[in-house]
């Protein structure tokens, strides 16, 4: 029997523990899984130890109870063996369970009771917490503001002191300058003391300077007149033939055999003045309500040996051309065309040719309004002798007066 029951007994053992094995043994229940096979493998390999030796005992007695009818029984058995191991360990785990689950509960209520007798105190000690860093946040402000407050007050400190050195310094040199002062008018008053018969010589002398630098400039305006006559002259011969006859009738006379040009009337201080003041005045005008109104960015000077106009780029303030203007009465009646000498646009040249920049003429017929414009490149100003001024000035038809705005516009494109 032992020989054939046993088997059986170990075959179900194993069975059992390849069962459970392979569907409760995972990395989370490994513990669980072992401890649960080996608590049932061992009540099993007991109970099946003790009914087989029961079963000996009674195949002993009964020899009835041998064969295919003790197999039967005994396969019975070994299941209900392993069925109450089973059993058994399940409910040890569970009554295991229940009195851990108690003591879980008993240390979740003594937690809560802790929970509830330190609230109040948590509370207060998490206001006080509050209340310091709020304080602490205080207190470094008002030492920061300390701090600054020092600083500022050193430095207001150092501010006097300097302030002081500086009026005391100021006070000595106003002091050194009266002395110097003084000494000077009192040097001043002694001499003249010593030369105060010598006035009336010294009023003189400067009477005569004025009356000589007067005659001097009426004497430099005829002087710009005839130069300017014989550049007109000199600027027609260069001209086409119909426009040679044109300015031949219209013009002024050739000169005279002894190369004195013909009288306009004497030029006197006053007139020159006049017209050189009508000038400046057309010259602010056109600044004002033609480049200004265009939105131009230019510079406009009436100084002697300054460009009449100077245009800048208005993106990097460079410069950008330099223009000469000039306002001269035309008409049919008079005379239709001037020459315009280098000379007249001088400080306009020089600067074009020191940076490279193009020349424009804005001439205006002060007889009708008419402005025209020109631009003469760089590669031109060296040979530049000067300019005549077109016809278009003074003819009296639509055609002339559309191609001098049509001149204006093109230019003021350009700037």
């Amino acid at each position: 029997m032992d020989q054939y029951l046993t088997p059986i007994a170990v075959l179900a053992l194993l069975g059992y523990i390849a069962l459970d094995a392979s569907t409760h043994l995972t990395e989370r229940t490994a513990m669980e899984t072992g401890r649960r096979i080996f608590a049932i493998s061992a009540i099993f390999a007991i109970s099946a130890y003790s009914l087989s030796v029961l079963y000996y005992e009674i195949s002993g007695l009964f020899p009835l109870f041998k064969g295919p009818v003790l197999t039967a029984i005994w396969i019975f058995s070994l299941f209900m063996i392993l069925l109450g191991a089973w059993t058994i360990y399940h409910k040890a785990s569970l009554h295991s369970r229940l009195n851990d689950e108690e003591k879980m509960n008993m240390v979740d209520y003594s937690f809560k009771q802790l929970d509830a007798s330190l609230k109040p105190l948590t509370s207060e000690v998490t206001a006080l917490q509050v209340s310091g860093s709020g304080l602490s946040r205080k207190v470094d402000a008002l030492e920061e503001k300390a701090s600054k407050l020092a600083s500022a007050v050193e430095a207001q400190a150092k501010a006097i002191e300097l302030q002081t050195r500086t009026v005391a310094s100021i006070n000595e040199s106003v002091e050194l300058r009266r002395e110097q002062f003084n000494k000077v008018i009192d040097g001043y008053n002694k001499w003249y003391d010593e030369h105060r018969k010598d006035q009336e010589v010294i009023s003189k002398l400067i009477s005569g300077a004025e009356n000589v630098l007067e005659r001097f400039g009426i004497l430099s305006e005829e002087v710009d007149e005839y130069l300017e006559l014989l550049s007109e002259e000199d600027g027609r011969g260069r001209e086409k033939e119909g426009t040679t006859q044109a300015s031949a009738r219209t013009g002024p006379e050739p000169p005279t055999g002894a190369g004195v040009p013909p009288t306009r009337g004497k030029l006197t201080r006053e007139a020159g003045m006049a017209n050189r003041e009508k000038g400046n005045r057309a010259q602010l005008q056109f600044s004002e309500t033609v480049l200004r109104s265009a939105a131009k960015l230019h510079t406009c000077s009436l100084k002697e040996g300054e460009p009449d106009y100077v245009f800048h780029d208005p993106n990097t303030r460079a410069l950008k051309y330099v223009s000469a203007f000039k306002a001269l009465t035309l008409s049919e009646d008079a005379t239709k065309q001037r020459w315009i000498p280098k000379r007249k646009m001088l400080a306009e040249t020089k600067v074009a040719m020191k940076y490279g920049l193009p020349l424009i003429l804005f001439v205006q017929n002060l007889a009708n309004g008419r402005i025209w414009a020109k631009v003469t490149p760089v590669d031109e100003l060296k040979k530049l002798g000067g300019i005549t001024t077109p016809l278009m000035l003074v003819d009296d038809d639509s055609a002339s007066e559309k191609a001098c705005r049509e001149s204006l516009s093109n230019v003021l494109q350009l700037l």
